[in-house]
C-alpha cells in the first residue's frame, strides 16, 4: 500500500471523487472509514478512471457503501471491497446507468440495509451501457435485509425490446444471507426486467 485516503466526509464520494473524463489510474490503495451520501469510500461519475490494487474497507453511505458508479464503465482489477455499507442499495458497489469491468476481485462482508449485499446494478432512462462484466470474482459472507443478499439488478427503462444483460463469468458467491421472509424478493441473486448471463459459476452455502 503506497497510499491511505481515511476517514473523510463528503456528499458524494467520501475518499474519493472522480468526476467527467478524469483519466487517473488508482493502485496500491487504501480507501477506509469514509462516509458519503453517494459512495462512502468513491464516486466516480463520467470519468474513466483505473482501478488496480485497491482495498475500499470500512465505508458507509446511503447509497454504495464502498462505491458508487454513474453514467461511466471503469476498469478494476484486484479490488477487494470488504466491510463497506449502505443504507439503501448496494453495500459494496452501485451502479447507477453504467458498467463495469471487475475481475480478479473480492467482494466479502459488505452489508446493505435494503438491497444487493454485494453489489448492486441499476438501469434507467433507456442508458446505453457499454460494457458490464465481472470475472473471477468472489463474493462471499455479504448481507442484504430485502433483495438479493450478494447481486441486485434491475432495469427500469420503458424502451420496448431495451436489453439489460450484464455478464458474470467464473465467480463463486458463497455464504451471503438475506434476513428478509419474503421468497419473491430473492435470497442470492435478484433481476427484474433483466437477462443476465451467467457462465462457470460456484454457489454454495447462500441463505
Amino acid at each position: 500500500i503506497d497510499m491511505i485516503i481515511s476517514d473523510n466526509v463528503a456528499l458524494s464520494g467520501g475518499g474519493l471523487n472522480s468526476d467527467r473524463e478524469d483519466q487517473s489510474k488508482l493502485s496500491s490503495t487504501l480507501i477506509y472509514n469514509n462516509s458519503s451520501y453517494w459512495g462512502g469510500g468513491i464516486y466516480s461519475y463520467q470519468s474513466d478512471i483505473e482501478f488496480m490494487d485497491v482495498i475500499i474497507d470500512q465505508n458507509s453511505s446511503k447509497y454504495g457503501g464502498g462505491v458508487y458508479l454513474k453514467e461511466n464503465s471503469p476498469k478494476m482489477d484486484r479490488i477487494t471491497i470488504s466491510n463497506n455499507q449502505s443504507i439503501n442499495s448496494g453495500g459494496g458497489i452501485y451502479l447507477w446507468n453504467s458498467g463495469i469491468n471487475l475481475i480478479n476481485s473480492i467482494l466479502i462482508d459488505n452489508v446493505s440495509y435494503d438491497a444487493g449485499g454485494a453489489i448492486s446494478l441499476m438501469n434507467d432512462n433507456n442508458h446505453n451501457i457499454e460494457f458490464t462484466e465481472l470475472s473471477k470474482v468472489t463474493i462471499v459472507g455479504n448481507t442484504a435485509y430485502q433483495k438479493g443478499s450478494s447481486i441486485y439488478i434491475a432495469n427500469n427503462t420503458v424502451a420496448e425490446n431495451f436489453a439489460y444483460n450484464p455478464k458474470f463469468i467464473n465467480l463463486t458467491i458463497a455464504n451471503n444471507k438475506k434476513y428478509t421472509t419474503s421468497y419473491d424478493n430473492g435470497c442470492m441473486i435478484y433481476a427484474y426486467q433483466s437477462e443476465p448471463i451467467f457462465t462457470n459459476m460456484i454457489y454454495w452455502g447462500n441463505e
